[in-house]
């Protein structure tokens, strides 16, 4: 009993594939992160060393996140918030439900395993607006800045449209970049204040 249990441990230790601060990745986390987005993209997986890096660092971000959210105790999105999101994908795959839960099994994926993902999608979306938005502010400078780059990288011949028409888009477009900018940055931030350990056997 005692060698058994020993060696469950070890199987438990070995599925480890990172650890960041006091939380795991496992290997089955890696390649189901690998089944969704490929499911959501209309893609094959890929399982390749590679791969499996940028899932388990996808993965890391995450975790720092949530670790954040539960911390700062940020307003979650309930369950139903992904009720539009799941039509949509049924509308744009002209897919039933049950014909939905197909694919999934196919992909080695369970319904419930959609669902938290897109429940995440919008979990950060929420991190997102809370955390960043309110303190990104595009100039109006910016903004006729970037009108008149655009003007000036389109050929003669084409229809111009004018900085009324376009004032909104260009206003979004810089914003988000901005919001891309402080996330990015705050991740590197909060991943150089957490103990990363990345096993490379489980990378092989």
């Amino acid at each position: 009993m005692i060698a058994l249990a020993a060696l469950a441990r070890a199987e438990i230790v070995d599925r480890i594939a990172v650890i960041a601060g006091n939380q795991v990745i496992t290997q089955s986390e890696i390649r189901r992160e690998i089944r969704l987005t490929a499911f959501l993209n209309g893609e094959q997986p890929d399982f390749s060393p590679a791969a499996r890096r940028k899932a388990a660092d996808r993965l890391i971000e995450q975790k720092l996140i949530r670790r954040e959210l539960e911390l700062s105790r940020y307003p979650l999105p309930e369950v139903t918030a992904i009720q539009p999101t799941w039509k949509e994908l049924l509308r744009e795959r002209s897919w039933s439900e049950r014909e939905l839960e197909g694919e999934l099994a196919k992909a080695g994926l369970s319904r419930p395993d959609l669902e938290r993902r897109l429940l995440w999608q919008h979990t950060l979306l929420r991190f997102i607006e809370v955390r960043f938005l309110p303190g990104v502010h595009v100039s109006e400078e910016e903004v006729r800045e970037s009108f008149e780059a655009s003007r000036a990288g389109h050929a003669a011949g084409n229809v111009r449209l004018s900085f009324e028409q376009v004032r909104e888009e260009i206003e979004r477009t810089l914003r988000d970049r901005q919001v891309d900018r402080e996330l990015d940055q705050w991740l590197k931030d909060a991943r150089g204040r957490t103990r990363v350990e990345i096993r490379p056997e489980a990378f092989e």
